[in-house]
């Protein structure tokens, strides 16, 4: 096991649970006026941000990327250690990140498949992937890792949401491990790539 694999692994929810997480839902509230951030500061084994800012602050200098922007919220988690620089990458813009201004995040719009993000994946020690949760697109994603030979660490969110996804984590044949219990209450699972 890497470095990384063992930081996820041996992190227990009370240190999780201890981390302050008050700074981006004040500053970003007005924007993200769904209510979903609400959900940014819950416990750990509920909601998975606790856990990507813990990783986080366990990297330096580094590119962490979020497949799916969604509303932000991840960006932001995995922001919080501003030597790293996090690329959220989604195929459409997504309104709730225009205001979002943080030095060390960019959002970009495009089909992570594409070769031209090769280099991007590659780069990186650390990727989320909360996207369709059908578990096809999640398979594409893992073939192309495997293909461009990606060294790191995926996480993979929504694990057991649809019967797509409970399919996809129970073929996974590269070495995995459920970590639900620190992440988010519908699945969270880490896939290795080494």
């Amino acid at each position: 096991m890497n470095n990384l694999t063992d930081t996820i692994l041996t992190v227990s929810n009370s240190i999780l649970d201890s981390i302050d997480m008050t700074y981006y839902p004040s500053k970003y509230q007005e924007s993200h006026s769904t209510g979903y951030s609400q959900y940014y500061s819950c416990i750990s084994g509920k909601e998975h941000y606790r856990l990507l800012a813990y990783i986080a602050s366990k990297l330096s200098d580094h590119v962490l990327i979020d497949v799916g922007t969604f509303n932000g919220w991840s960006s932001l988690a995995l922001g919080v250690n501003k030597t790293n620089r996090v690329v959220s990458v989604d195929i459409s813009q997504q309104e709730c990140v225009i205001s979002i201004k943080e030095p060390n995040i960019s959002y970009v719009i495009s089909n992570i498949l594409e070769k031209e993000n090769d280099n991007l994946l590659i780069s990186s020690p650390f990727i989320l992937l909360d996207t369709y949760h059908d578990g096809g697109f999640e398979q594409q994603f893992i073939d192309k890792l495997v293909n461009i030979k990606y060294k790191g660490v995926l996480m993979l969110d929504d694990i057991y949401l649809t019967e797509g996804m409970r399919l996809l984590w129970n073929n996974i044949s590269l070495p995995k491990h459920d970590i639900t219990h620190i992440g988010h209450f519908s699945g969270t699972g880490i896939v290795l790539f080494e």
